[in-house]
């Protein structure tokens, strides 16, 4: 029997969480995937002063925001702080802090806030670009928040490597992780000569309504928004390819 080729993953998340992520790639798949990193987006920390107010807790909706926070001298910051998932939980811990997670989406995050942080002063550390408002969403709830911008998620094109893979006749599984690389991944390949079928997979709803219907790509989006879901998404159409 012919050796199968390995399908081809192209990668497009931040370097730091797409190296981390063709890692978990590799241990289930080994030789069956062959991962290509073209970040469409990656981090620039701003110059920004921590506000002179208390705050009772932080909250951080990436982990990235946690790399920011590292770059301030946070002497008179809490060390609680409220997470929108686990990773970045893990990330606060690592830095020193007292992570809870809420598991899952801005929706978990938000609704975690309103159940245990009800009269506390937070201080988001965010990007500049940001979906929903929380601060906003939970002032009738009495959690006041103030966002401090610390960093920026800046566009980049994909590289050559990513263009000859899009531009080749093997099948491409395009992974996407967050509404805005999403949609700056629509942009780019709607303005280029494609010719790999390409399936996305959306970590969410909302990051699979950003794909722009122009492209008449196929989504499938994962049941829960972390990774190991992710994974188990990539096998399942892995999987059917074979078996078609």
């Amino acid at each position: 029997m012919a050796r199968q080729s390995p399908q081809a993953i192209l990668l497009t998340r931040p370097r730091a969480q797409a190296e981390r992520f063709a890692c978990a790639l590799d241990r289930r798949f080994g030789e069956g995937v062959r991962c290509v990193i073209s970040p469409v987006l990656e981090p620039e920390f701003l110059p920004v002063s921590l506000p002179e107010a208390a705050f009772d807790a932080l909250v951080f909706t990436s982990e990235t925001g946690v790399a920011a926070l590292l770059r301030l001298d946070r002497a008179a910051l809490p060390t609680l702080t409220y997470c929108v998932g686990d990773r970045t939980a893990k990330a606060a811990r690592v830095a020193g802090l007292t992570a809870q997670s809420a598991g899952g989406a801005a929706a978990d995050l938000v609704g975690l806030l309103a159940r245990v942080a009800a009269g506390q002063r937070l201080l988001h550390i965010a990007g500049a670009h940001r979906t929903g408002d929380i601060a906003k969403r939970l002032a009738p709830e009495g959690v006041e928040i103030r966002t401090l911008t610390a960093y920026a998620q800046v566009e980049r094109p994909l590289d050559a490597t990513a263009r000859d893979l899009l531009a080749g006749r093997a099948s491409v599984l395009l992974p996407l992780f967050s509404p805005r690389s999403a949609a700056l991944l629509s942009d780019q390949l709607l303005r280029m000569p494609l010719v790999a079928p390409l399936t996305g997979i959306a970590l969410s709803g909302a990051v699979a309504r950003s794909v722009d219907p122009a492209l008449g790509l196929r989504v499938v989006t994962v049941p829960t928004p972390d990774a190991a879901a992710m994974i188990e998404g990539i096998a399942t159409i892995m999987d059917r390819a074979r078996g078609s």
